[in-house]
């Protein structure tokens, strides 16, 4: 993706400015997304205004409808435009597909696993969660009127924050996320590498931290993908967009 921003599919400020909170709420680290499919099908599941809507992923037998791979496909985009990314390439904009159903999968078999270890989550927690995301929209107000502008109901976000915070709950307890950490010596083979192939890198103690925080982020990375590779080699996976 280039670095030129160009968004021509944004749905305007209410309901990005509710997308980007809800993102930042709800972000879980190594939940990615690597495959497309493309399949001719025409299920539909009721939405939570009761109407009708495709069916786009199936994990277990549990259906994933089209409205929720839009937001998902809105959610990245948002988040991509705020880091000065451009996603209306043709390239771009396909890599961004197969992102949003891959992320949708993919946490729907976190949220799978974390249930089967009988992993719960506090309506106190929910509640604490759901209000920082209307203080991070600026209020009630604005929050209604996004809710509105994005074709959201306080429903489907507390239950996305829910599923948010038990993807947290089975990473920091089964996944030991938080635990994970970086020696010096690994800070400092990362930086001799890198200073082989670059000698204008700067001084170890100017770029150790950053050094730690990539490492620190690929090792969760590491452990959440293969924890999903592990759920996959069990899951009954279809992919029907």
């Amino acid at each position: 993706m280039n670095d030129e921003v160009n968004d021509n599919n944004g749905r305007g400020k209410n309901g990005s400015l509710l997308i980007f909170f809800v993102l930042l709420a709800l972000v879980a680290a190594g939940i990615g997304a690597w495959f497309y499919f493309e399949k001719s099908q025409s299920d539909t599941t009721p939405n939570a205004e009761g109407e009708t809507s495709e069916v786009v992923a199936r994990v277990n037998g549990v259906e994933i409808d089209r409205s929720s791979y839009e937001r998902s496909l809105e959610q990245l985009r948002a988040a991509y435009v705020s880091q000065g990314i451009d996603v209306s390439n043709a390239t771009s904009s396909e890599l961004l597909k197969e992102q949003a159903i891959e992320s949708l999968v993919n946490r729907q078999l976190i949220v799978m696993a974390a249930k089967s270890k009988g992993l719960t989550v506090e309506g106190t927690a929910i509640d604490a969660e759901y209000q920082n995301v209307v203080e991070g929209a600026g209020g009630n107000e604005a929050f209604a009127a996004a809710l509105v502008a994005s074709n959201l109901s306080e429903v489907m976000v507390r239950a996305d924050i829910e599923n948010g915070l038990l993807i947290q709950q089975y990473l920091a307890t089964e996944l030991r996320i938080n635990e994970l950490t970086v020696t010096d010596a690994e800070v400092e083979s990362y930086y001799n590498s890198a200073k082989e192939t670059n000698s204008d890198v700067p001084a170890l103690s100017e770029v150790s931290a950053a050094i730690q925080s990539q490492l620190l982020t690929e090792k969760r990375d590491a452990a959440v993908n293969a924890a999903l590779k592990t759920l996959r080699e069990t899951a009954e996976i279809e992919i029907l967009i």
